[in-house]
């Protein structure tokens, strides 16, 4: 059954075109390997599952990182995306050196991992005296 797709899939010549620099091409060649009924929902089931794999090791590398620099960070919560991890952040009021001190380590750990995983964290800080709340569907970071 295998053998069928596959040379399915090279005589439509997606297969000679399938890179890393070329998605579609991949794409397309491996829903012609995938079953006609629910193909597209495992595809995107495999990608979800995938991200958050690849995701979870960059958020510990950043909560790791905070608690070794010993940052001073009132709160911390995340979320993640399809290509993206977004991190909330919450500081005491002018507190701009724990600011700087998570910009550099959210760009350390961007810079350690996204030529790998595609992946990038993204940071909102808010201040102690905005009063926000971190967002509903966030996961939140005890230190």
């Amino acid at each position: 059954k295998n053998k069928r797709a596959a040379s399915k899939i090279s005589s439509r010549g997606h297969k000679k075109e399938a890179t890393k620099g070329n998605p579609s091409a991949t794409l397309a060649m491996l829903e012609g390997l995938l079953p006609k009924k629910g193909g597209k929902n495992f595809l995107l089931n495999l990608k979800n599952n995938i991200t958050q794999r690849l995701s979870e090791p960059i958020m510990a590398d950043y909560i790791e990182t905070i608690k070794k620099k010993k940052v001073d960070l009132l709160r911390l919560a995340y979320k993640i995306n399809a290509h993206k991890i977004d991190a909330w952040a919450e500081v005491k009021d002018g507190d701009y050196e724990t600011r700087k001190k998570l910009l550099l380590i959210k760009a350390d750990v961007n810079n350690r991992h996204y030529r790998t995983t595609q992946i990038f964290l993204d940071l909102m800080l808010v201040e102690e005296r905005d009063d926000f709340a971190a967002p509903a569907n966030y996961v939140s970071v005890n230190f």
